[in-house]
């Protein structure tokens, strides 16, 4: 399959001014909210939240197609100016009262950890501490057969567990903050991020990493080796 197959929406974030952030692949477009500011990004602009300001973050609606019998996968890339121990978030899902979200927090070194909440809150995390200044890709994996999740940092598999999410599908989707208003956002740059309603395989966690440089959406293939010297003889 291609990365295009089950893409539900993809913001590139290389607006330079306003609120409006255009879904490159459909109409799921996000809207920002205190200011976040467009900056360069991993892959030409991103969106820079600055740790402070309250509010402030890129929303839309909910999703449907993310429940807890669904396959399916977000990707991003994101970079840090800090990492402090204030619950700040990555990037958030919520499903009514039952949520999911990818936050950094402190256990033996700056950490991203996936929580899951459905009364208690089971997480996992991945192993290896942070620094400030490096960008990371970051896949996040869901099977709704067995309801287990897979976190990958930088294509490496980081932690697997199943979790006891029981998603409604009826909140927002938003990327920099947690859904209280009254919660500040992550202090780093955010880009290229994207969901599917699928299972990324290994192959296009891969292609989406890019040995560090990622592909422009819609992800065309770049001539092989050999097509190119093909065309060279001819």
């Amino acid at each position: 399959m291609a990365l295009i197959d089950n893409l539900l929406a993809y913001w590139k974030l290389d607006e330079t001014t306003g609120t409006d952030v255009d879904d490159a692949h459909g109409t799921d477009n996000l809207t920002t909210s205190g200011t976040p500011a467009w900056v360069t990004g991993k892959l030409n602009n991103g969106l820079q939240f600055n740790g402070s300001t309250t509010g402030q973050r890129a929303y839309r609606g909910a999703y449907s197609e993310l429940t807890k019998t669904s396959d399916y996968s977000v990707s991003f890339w994101v970079k840090f100016a800090t990492l402090t121990n204030n619950d700040n978030t990555v990037a958030n899902y919520i499903i009514e009262a039952d949520r999911f979200s990818l936050n950094v927090r402190n256990d033996s070194g700056m950490r991203i950890v996936a929580a899951h909440w459905d009364g208690d809150q089971d997480n996992h995390k991945e192993t290896q501490v942070l620094s400030t200044g490096t960008w990371y890709h970051v896949v996040y994996v869901h099977t709704g057969s067995t309801n287990l999740v897979e976190l990958y940092l930088d294509t490496v598999l980081q932690d697997n567990v199943g979790v006891n999410q029981n998603f409604q599908a009826a909140a927002a989707f938003m990327i920099g903050n947690f859904r209280d208003s009254g919660q500040p956002p992550m202090d780093g740059i955010m880009d290229e991020v994207g969901i599917w309603s699928k299972k990324l395989s290994s192959g296009e966690r891969d292609e989406l990493y890019g040995s560090g440089t990622p592909p422009a959406y819609p992800f065309t293939a770049a001539p092989t080796g050999n097509s190119q010297m093909m065309g060279a003889n001819f």
